[in-house]
């Protein structure tokens, strides 16, 4: 088998976000917990402290880094 030599000899698949118009363009969550578990990334990874919240114009869960 031939030694991989590039970057584009790899299958990268990205995984993108569906966006919410009406809210801005944020990334929509399935549910709560998805919404949490995120939330709890970005505090991990990037020390980010935002909360989930379900929009009530929408009704989708978002995150938000205002405080609640």
């Amino acid at each position: 088998m031939a030694r991989r030599t590039a970057i584009t000899d790899y299958y990268y698949d990205p995984i993108i976000p569906e966006r919410c118009e009406p809210s801005g363009n944020k990334i929509i969550f399935r549910n709560a917990a998805d919404a949490k578990r995120a939330a709890e990334m970005a505090y991990f990874d990037h020390r980010a402290e935002v909360a989930p919240y379900q929009d009530p114009a929408c009704g989708h869960w978002h995150l938000t880094s205002k405080a609640q």
